[in-house]
């Protein structure tokens, strides 16, 4: 029985005018290939199966002998007769092909239906200004461009995206319609619809760029043409090919998957739904050859989409506002009038293929260097800035990239963060200082008794590796760099207590141990557990948290450190569960506990810092490891002369702080600030702990974030990916208060990147910083 997409497909073929049939061109097999038998491996070329392209598959404006020479690389041939080949698969190194007998073939019915819904193509020619014109096309003035690999691949997408995209409007939209399989249509045979569709612009620059990394990898081994010829799988259904597998050999085939996997454009983080997009159904908006006089602002609220095709429409100017679509992997502007690109676009990181084809643009905004996503740019067509041109030639996408990164302008910090006065209920009084010691000089009264506390997660310099922060210059990425600059924040705030996460164990020797106590204070270090069960060198490179107190303020009455798996592991009364095993003591994050004397008042209060572990896969170890420190803390409490009443009625000042890795919305959040965890968290959920679980993580501990008052910051970890609070002071308000806090930083400063670390600012975390008074 005939269903009804075979109806609708018979329907088209019967309607379609015979003069169609006559005007098909043979692009099913346009692909690029890698002849290493040839030349180098790193040549791009086209394979048409020995067949004349259309005269419009030629790149617009060239002479007669460049296009007799042009038509020769693209039908991967030399001026010599043609010799019959086996029949292939449309593909990049097209392979002879075998049919399967266990598959049924084609019938010369549906070769010939599939023939005819194949729907002609017209060429999207250039305007007429700008075909022979050099600076638009600077094969013309050199040549031996057609020979780059780099400018062969623009060549080629240029061309798809002229003669395959660029005529029917919603272009994108038609080719995803008809990807249909075989028992979609009924059996129906869409073979020529499939290759059609495997030529796609998109599809053709994933499957571009994997030939092309495998062939220099190849040519990188130093490998044989013939052996790297033999080594080529190729996939008819996905009409690319593929570098052959060692099956036997685990690590060749996890490096495989790593290699297609990175030019995976719709990947696992894609679709991740939020708060906001739950029902979401669509992603993509194709507008293209569609005639449009401007792009609407309110196209810029669709911040869920990850493509955008505008190609086509005649656009002049794009609105500032596009830099909402950070979630964009693909965005089309190709044939239209544009004379620059707004600086805003470098601010979608995640964005992958950028096609500005056949514009009228001359140079890149310094912000395309935060395009750390970026594995196409496609700009043939265009009068580039030669040095620009020279850059890509020379370095290719990624250098050029790296290159604006490194040589953009410096970004003023006009305004620094404030510290903010606060009375004693919490209210802002509008007093600002610019330093910390200013505020104190505003109210004398207070001097003998507060005390300030600053946290801060430094990012440790084995982190901080150019992969991860591709966004950030090699220069300010450096660790001479950010140390100065981590040096002088801390002189500049001259808190009190100073709480520091990420702390090289080599570093807090060397270099905070000497500073501080120089300054006056004393510090206490105790790095992640793994330290202790590492070579003595290896351990030296350990992170883990340090205290330092000024020795004028406070005494030191005790302090003790620990792992959180121990702590538990070392309680009889802790039941060893599962999750325990599988999930919670391999994570060797650390807690320090400090009781110490304020000087001036002669309060006591228990200062605790702690970095918990990073992974959101594992929020549940992270309240956990939260509810571990508040059981311990009592414990300790108890054992320094402090009794159940004394604690449970918050007679005693308590401040922990540090890296929680937990958001406002976290089971950790809710354990300090509702004193439990519900239940049924999604954090939580049937998830067990033991003692902790059955007794919903319950403490006897009241705590209230110290900028919780005036709102909390707009961030504390600032990358391109996250951007939110994961940093806290948490303090006991029945017997302190805050009364100063630092302010946020400039919003128009931080508008201007993607994320932290930078000139100023050298750690993707901010410092944290509260004034508190006994009382």
């Amino acid at each position: 029985m005939m269903n009804a997409n075979n109806v609708y497909l018979n329907q088209m073929m019967q309607q379609q005018p015979p003069q169609q049939q006559q005007q098909q061109m043979p692009i099913g097999n346009q692909q690029p290939v890698f002849n290493q038998q040839q030349q180098h491996a790193g040549n791009f070329q086209m394979n048409m199966n020995h067949q004349q392209p259309p005269q419009h598959m030629v790149p617009p404006g060239l002479g007669m002998a460049q296009q007799q020479q042009q038509q020769h690389m693209f039908n991967n041939t030399v001026p010599q007769p043609m010799q019959q080949k086996p029949q292939m698969y449309p593909g990049i190194n097209q392979q002879p092909h075998t049919p399967n007998p266990m598959i049924q073939q084609p019938t010369q019915m549906n070769v010939q239906q599939s023939m005819i819904t194949q729907q002609p193509i017209m060429p999207n020619l250039q305007q007429p200004s700008t075909l022979n014109n050099p600076d638009y096309h600077p094969v013309l003035k050199s040549p031996e461009l057609m020979k780059h690999t780099g400018w062969e691949l623009q060549m080629f997408l240029a061309t798809v995206s002229r003669n395959v995209m660029g005529n029917e409007g919603t272009a994108y939209a038609i080719q995803s319609v008809i990807d249909l399989t075989p028992q979609q249509l009924g059996g129906t045979n869409v073979s020529s619809l499939q290759n059609e569709l495997s030529n796609s612009l998109v599809n053709a620059t994933k499957a571009s760029l994997i030939e092309l990394s495998s062939s220099t990898a190849a040519h990188d081994e130093n490998a044989s043409s013939s052996a790297a010829s033999a080594n080529q799988l190729m996939s008819p259904q996905q009409g690319y090919a593929s570098p052959s597998v060692d099956f036997a050999n685990p690590s060749s085939m996890l490096m495989q998957h790593k290699k297609l996997t990175q030019y995976n454009i719709d990947d696992e983080t894609l679709h991740q739904k939020t708060d906001g997009d739950d029902n979401q159904l669509w992603h993509v908006l194709d507008l293209s050859n569609i005639a449009l006089s401007m792009v609407s602002d309110r196209l810029m609220n669709f911040e869920f989409l990850n493509r955008l095709y505008l190609n086509g429409t005649g656009i002049k100017k794009l609105p500032k506002s596009i830099k909402k679509l950070s979630n964009l992997r693909i965005l089309d502007l190709s044939n239209n009038q544009l004379t620059e690109l707004p600086s805003e676009i470098g601010f979608l990181h995640n964005l992958k293929y950028l096609y500005i084809f056949d514009n009228h643009i001359k140079t890149f905004p310094w912000e395309f260097g935060f395009l750390i996503s970026l594995q196409f740019l496609g700009f043939d067509g265009n009068p580039i800035d030669q040095k620009i041109l020279d850059l890509y030639l020379e370095k290719n996408i990624t250098g050029l990239i790296f290159y604006l990164r490194d040589h953009r302008p410096l970004i003023p910090l006009e305004k620094k963060r404030e510290f903010l006065e606060l009375d004693s209920h919490g209210e802002v009084t509008g007093n600002t200082a610019s330093d910390i010691q200013d505020l104190t000089a505003l109210n004398p009264k207070l001097k003998n008794n507060t005390f300030t506390l600053l946290s801060y997660n430094t990012l440790c310099q084995h982190y901080a590796t150019p992969k991860m922060y591709r966004y950030t210059t090699k220069y300010d990425l450096t660790w001479t760099h950010r140390l100065e600059l981590l040096k002088a924040q801390i002189e500049e705030y001259q808190a009190d207590v100073l709480c520091l996460q990420e702390v090289e164990a080599k570093t807090y020797e060397d270099v905070w141990e000497p500073m501080m106590t120089n300054k006056g204070y004393k510090g206490i270090f105790f790095a992640k557990g793994r330290a202790r069960t590492s070579a003595q060198k290896d351990a030296k490179k350990v992170d883990g948290c340090c205290l330092f107190y000024k020795k004028d303020e406070f005494e030191l009455l005790y302090h003790k450190e620990c792992e959180f798996g121990s702590i538990w592991m070392q309680n009889t009364g802790f039941s060893k569960t599962e999750d325990f095993f599988n999930r919670a003591i391999g994570k060797d994050n650390v807690v320090i506990y400090c009781h110490m004397l304020h000087k001036k008042s002669q309060k006591k209060v228990w200062v605790c810092t702690t970095h918990l572990h990073w992974d959101p896969k594992f929020n549940d170890v992270k309240a956990f490891q939260v509810g571990v420190l508040l059981h311990y803390l009592r414990q300790l409490m108890k054992n320094h002369g402090y009794n159940d009443q004394q604690i449970e009625s918050n007679k005693v000042p308590v401040v922990v702080c540090g890296d929680f890795n937990s958001q406002r919305n976290s089971a950790v959040y809710e354990m300090f600030h509702d004193g439990s965890v519900n239940k049924d968290h999604f954090d939580v959920k049937g998830r067990d702990y033991g003692f902790l679980t059955e007794t919903d993580f319950r403490h006897p501990f009241n705590f209230k974030s110290s900028y919780e008052d005036i709102g909390e910051l707009r961030f504390t970890n600032y990358t391109p990916s996250f951007v939110d609070v994961i940093d806290y002071i948490w303090y006991s308000p029945n017997n302190l208060r805050v009364r100063g806090l630092l302010g946020d930083i400039d919003k128009e400063y931080t508008d201007k990147f993607i994320g932290f670390p930078n000139d100023k600012f050298p750690s993707d975390h901010i410092p944290l910083l509260s004034r508190f008074e006994f009382f």
